[in-house]
């Protein structure tokens, strides 16, 4: 990191993405070693050391958005599981379940219909068995 290398902070109260801006970098020699620490300066004006924040922060805006489009992407497939689970306890019988993951990133492997003992067709896939 380096004098004026904006940084930007995922700050958990607000849930915003805040950018700030390093001012200052200070070296210490001590007996166990040598110590660097940031100080850096938001928007406002507000100057902290950057060992205080307790939030995420990362170097690039496209490292923050990555995190953010995963950690989105993980909540909504946790929201759908639970209610999957949710449709099976009400229906009593199970409820179509789609992928979680979009079907562009995942090996499908070789699909199959099968006869669920309710007589309803269902699509599975199935993983190819790796040669040892």
């Amino acid at each position: 990191m380096k004098i004026n290398q904006i940084l930007w902070i995922i700050n958990g109260e607000t849930k915003n993405l805040v950018p700030v801006k390093i001012v200052e970098k200070i070296t210490k020699e001590t007996s166990l070693g040598q110590q660097i620490e940031f100080v850096i300066e938001t928007v406002s004006g507000k100057k902290r050391n950057l060992s205080e924040i307790k939030d995420r922060y990362f170097e690039t805006s496209d490292e923050a958005r990555i995190f953010l489009l995963e950690s989105a992407s993980k909540m909504i497939n946790e929201i759908v599981e639970r209610a999957i689970v949710n449709a099976n306890r009400f229906s009593g019988v199970p409820v179509d379940v789609q992928d979680s993951e979009p079907p562009d990133i995942m090996d499908v492997g070789e699909q199959e219909m099968i006869q669920l003992p309710d007589g309803r067709m269902a699509r599975v896939r199935v993983k190819p068995s790796e040669a040892q």
